[in-house]
């Protein structure tokens, strides 16, 4: 039962993602501040995939909404190494919405490729998302998304 809800846990995000998947419209932007939060939102989407506790925690504000409490990262970090699955995630078109030095909220596609059964069969999906991110020591970090 624990291992099912440590599982649950890690893909509890990416399901949000695919319930709402859609087309891709818009334009891609050239700015580089646009390409640090893609990063920061490929390297979250990613350590999830990979089951890599440390990127994936350090990839969220500590103070956002998604941040897990305690007592979920304990029981994540127990069942990490059995939640890796192969694929990739990568942001197809990102614009920014509203950005401070600070702050920023982005409308983003994201393409996702994932092995869930791990049988070599890959689910495909583009999901356009809005991500709220803030900028913590240094690093762009992920404070909330919706879809």
């Amino acid at each position: 039962m624990k291992k099912v809800l440590n599982i649950t846990l890690c893909f509890i995000l990416f399901a949000l993602v695919f319930t709402s998947c859609s087309t891709v419209t818009g334009g891609s932007s050239e700015n580089n501040d646009e390409e640090l939060y893609a990063a920061a939102i490929e390297r979250y989407f990613n350590s999830v995939l990979q089951a890599d506790l440390d990127t994936f925690l350090d990839s969220l504000d500590p103070l956002g909404r998604l941040y897990p409490a305690p007592e979920a990262i304990e029981q994540l970090r127990e069942s990490a190494s059995e939640s890796a699955l192969p694929g990739e995630a990568y942001v197809e078109e990102i614009t920014t919405v509203e950005e401070s030095t600070s702050r920023a909220i982005v409308d983003v596609a994201l393409f996702m490729r994932i092995d869930f059964d791990k049988n070599g069969e890959f689910y495909e999906e583009t999901a356009n998302l809005t991500f709220e991110l803030t900028f913590k020591d240094g690093v762009w970090r992920i404070f909330d998304f919706r879809k």
